[in-house]
């Protein structure tokens, strides 16, 4: 059975023609650049209230020359964290901030109910998805600081007034310089082991 739930009806009336929803969902599934406390600061200028959250019928695929992963349907789970809390303006940001190759869509959390989440959609980009899962303890090593400066010129972009078709033409989706993100699967910040969530107290909350 399919976890992904009907996707809402898209409005992109909101300031800057950077919105999507009527109405703000009240959760966000990360699984990537954004279970970082560094990438949220600097995307919204504050860490957001969290918890650690896994998904089934899910993996982060690396994406081939890019530092962030794509969410794809596939057999086992991904782990990442359930945001909350985010106001109208922090939506229409993170929207903008994903950018037109990923789709906002409902999946099921495990014990934690639904959530909305970025997916990643092939048929409007065309980024080569590896076998492979995306490597975070690669990504903290070696790309999260450029990465974090790069989504920081973003946000000063974002905040003067840029366009998201300006945004995306001056920043891609923020995919900074090319990456080799694509390693054995991890699937939480600082992991003990594949698939097993060691994150450190404060890291996402």
């Amino acid at each position: 059975m399919s976890l992904l739930l009907e996707l809402p009806q898209w409005i992109h009336d909101a300031p800057n023609g950077l919105g999507r929803l009527v109405v703000a969902p009240d959760s966000l599934f990360v699984y990537g650049s954004l279970t970082f406390p560094q990438v949220l600061t600097a995307v919204l200028g504050r860490v957001p209230t969290s918890r650690l959250a896994h998904a089934h019928g899910w993996r982060a695929a690396a994406l081939l020359d890019r530092p962030f992963p794509a969410l794809m349907p596939a057999p086992g789970a991904t782990w990442g964290a359930r945001i909350v809390g985010l106001s109208d303006d922090e939506w229409r940001i993170m929207n903008a901030f994903e950018g037109p190759g990923y789709d906002l869509a409902a999946i099921e959390l495990c014990a934690l109910g639904s959530s909305w989440t970025y997916r990643y959609d092939d048929t409007k980009h065309h980024w080569q998805v590896a076998t492979s899962d995306w490597d975070r303890a690669h990504f903290a090593r070696h790309e999260l600081a450029a990465y974090q400066d790069r989504c920081t010129a973003w946000r000063a972009r974002y905040d003067s007034g840029d366009s998201r078709e300006d945004l995306v033409r001056r920043f891609g989706t923020v995919s900074g310089s090319p990456s080799r993100s694509a390693g054995q699967s991890t699937g939480g910040s600082e992991l003990t082991s594949a698939n097993v969530p060691a994150y450190r107290p404060g890291d996402l909350n």
